[in-house]
């Protein structure tokens, strides 16, 4: 994994960033034998929720408090191919007024040690009962390194 830090580290040397790795699956290989584009998006939504953390999701979800991502851009930068281990990089890449941030990811191969795509998602904090945008907890302010 040191290979591929070196890949993202100097670029993130601001950022606080969290890596997940992901099994890729035979199941998830389309006709052209390589990864369907969407597994992509199940790859870099569970580095998101690894990213914040099992735990604190939840007691966010139990405050009432949850995310939802409004825009989805990814450009598709290499093939993924079985078997390999799909490496994701995830951090915020910037905040937008009070309630928006900008989710950026990147996805390498373990095995090629390669950049295989990168994403931004557009995101929001709301509160749940009322679907109205809230401004994004403290707790994930501060794991995230944001003011």
């Amino acid at each position: 994994m040191k290979e591929l830090e070196k890949l993202y580290k100097e670029q993130l040397k601001n950022k606080n960033y969290f890596t997940t790795n992901i099994n890729v699956r035979w199941e998830e290989m389309d006709v052209n034998e390589h990864i369907n584009y969407a597994a992509y998006l199940d790859y870099f939504s569970e580095a998101r929720i690894e990213a914040v953390g099992h735990d604190l999701f939840v007691s966010l979800r139990k405050e009432g408090i949850g995310p939802a991502i409004y825009k989805a851009e990814i450009d598709f930068v290499k093939e993924l191919h079985h078997p390999d281990t799909a490496h994701i990089v995830t951090w915020i890449d910037e905040t937008i007024g009070k309630t928006r941030v900008s989710v950026a990811q990147e996805i390498y191969s373990v095995q090629k040690r390669e950049l295989i795509a990168k994403a931004k998602f557009a995101a929001i904090f709301m509160n749940i009962k009322t679907r109205r945008p809230i401004r994004m907890p403290q707790v994930l302010r501060d794991k995230f390194g944001l003011k």
